[in-house]
């Protein structure tokens, strides 16, 4: 059987417009929360400035791109700030990856912590966090966006603060 140069190309153009097709159909499942660490505190007589890692799972079979996340951070159900990440991380199929974040806040909302927070602090109780925002992440030329809403607790005696 001889295909023309015409057919040919016809054929490869047929065949990457099914394989297109078909990982569009594919349903990207929403990376997962692990758990949060190194979370510290600095810089609380000018601007305060929070920074905190966050442990993350890819349960897709391929690798992806996090192209963006938008983030709201809560501690004891009071809004502490929010971050946009707009730089692109690669995540690999079925892995964890670390999402480091910076974010600054004001000193009044700090100061609000300041009666729960001691007293956590002396009894080395957990808080409770929350994350929610979305999270986009792109494969090839197909995006999706996902909304999120993450709760946990973190240990006070691991928060750094200066």
């Amino acid at each position: 059987m001889h295909f023309t140069l015409l057919e040919n190309l016809f054929m490869k153009y047929l065949l990457l417009f099914f394989v297109l097709v078909s990982l569009a159909s594919c349903a990207f499942q929403v990376v997962e929360y692990k758990s949060t660490n190194s979370f510290s505190v600095s810089k609380i007589s000018t601007k305060p400035e929070m920074k905190l890692n966050i442990k993350m799972y890819n349960p897709n079979g391929v690798g992806a791109k996090l192209r963006s996340m938008t983030l709201e951070v809560k501690v004891n159900d009071k809004f502490l700030g929010s971050v946009k990440l707009d730089s692109l991380t690669k995540v690999g199929a079925r892995k964890d990856f670390d999402l480091p974040m910076t974010f600054n806040t004001d000193i009044g909302t700090l100061a609000s912590f300041i009666p729960t927070g001691i007293s956590s602090l002396i009894k080395g109780k957990e808080l409770p966090i929350e994350f929610s925002g979305e999270v986009t992440i792109q494969k090839f030329i197909f995006r999706k966006k996902f909304s999120f809403d993450y709760k946990s607790t973190y240990n006070t005696k691991d928060i750094s603060l200066f």
